[in-house]
């Protein structure tokens, strides 16, 4: 700003005269109304302050809109001072230099210029906020697949502690139960041991009833042996006829013998007198001898047998 009243452009150092020049007036206005502010789309681009932006946009429209209606104001009733003016005109281009990263006063051609490199910044903000965008999509997608599969790990993490439980229980099940097969074994151990000390024993016994056995069979056999002797023996002699070998009866031609000695004569075949006297002394013996082993007595004859000389 000069004494003259004429503002400098900010960007080329051109000067304007603002107050003279209407049209540069609403051109002014028009630029610090509708012209895009980075400092906005870099809020929306990094913190997707999109409502944020349209509230200041509204914002900044109202207030230029009544400052226009001023202007319009000044123009037709003139009654307003020259430094008054160029006060509300500072005012206002402190205002969008204050708003923007730009400062202000602007030429028309610089305005087109600062536009169109903000709408290239504004579509490479553009690009890079769909890229943001899509990175953000892609991280939470990466998130909620971080979390599906920590939860699953948290899924799986309690099935394995509540596996490690199960196990646990078993594995204590397993010991008590071990300890209770150790305890059976001990007995068992004990049992075996006094079972094998009767096995030995019993074997001992049994040898010792096998010998007395085979004593025992061959003491039986030999009585066996002894009894096949004295049956034999005692058959033999049931068979044996003591007065038959004692007194031999028999017969010579038409006598009767005993021992060899002849009972009787004929007149035709005269024997001794002797040899029938000693044939009835035999007869005497026998008969004696018979009596006494059928424990027989005679009541009315006492037999004394003395060879050839008996009596009775």
């Amino acid at each position: 700003l000069t004494m003259s009243g004429a503002f400098y452009c900010a960007k080329c150092h051109k000067a304007l005269d603002v107050l003279g020049d209407a049209g540069l007036q609403d051109s002014a206005v028009d630029t610090f109304t509708t012209s895009p502010f980075p400092m906005a789309t870099r809020a929306e681009s990094l913190k997707d302050g999109q409502q944020q932006l349209a509230a200041m946009r509204e914002d900044e429209k109202e207030a230029m809109a009544a400052l226009r209606d001023a202007f319009q104001s000044q123009a037709v009733v003139g009654d307003l001072q020259w430094d008054k003016q160029v006060k509300a005109l500072t005012t206002v281009f402190e205002l969008a230099s204050a708003k923007s990263e730009l400062d202000h006063p602007v030429c028309t051609k610089c305005a087109d210029d600062v536009s169109k490199e903000l709408d290239k910044r504004l579509k490479q903000l553009s690009l890079d906020r769909e890229a943001y965008n899509k990175a953000l999509e892609r991280l939470d997608k990466e998130e909620q697949q971080q979390q599906k599969q920590k939860d699953d790990e948290e899924a799986e993490a309690a099935k394995l502690d509540a596996e490690e439980r199960e196990l646990k229980r078993e594995l204590l099940a397993l010991q008590q139960e071990r300890a209770s097969l150790q305890t059976e074994m001990q007995k068992l151990d004990i049992d075996q041991s006094r079972l094998n000390n009767f096995e030995h024993q019993f074997w001992e016994d049994y040898q010792d009833f096998q010998n007395q056995l085979n004593k025992i069979n061959n003491e039986q056999l030999l009585v066996s042996r002894q009894v096949q002797v004295a049956s034999t023996q005692l058959e033999r002699l049931k068979r044996t006829n003591v007065f038959d070998d004692a007194f031999h009866i028999s017969y010579d031609g038409h006598f009767g013998t005993i021992n060899g000695f002849r009972l009787g004569r004929l007149p035709s075949q005269p024997v001794d007198w002797p040899e029938i006297n000693a044939a009835l002394g035999q007869v005497c013996l026998l008969l004696q001898t018979v009596a006494k082993h059928c424990n027989f007595t005679f009541s009315e004859y006492l037999l004394i047998p003395m060879g050839s000389y008996c009596c009775y």
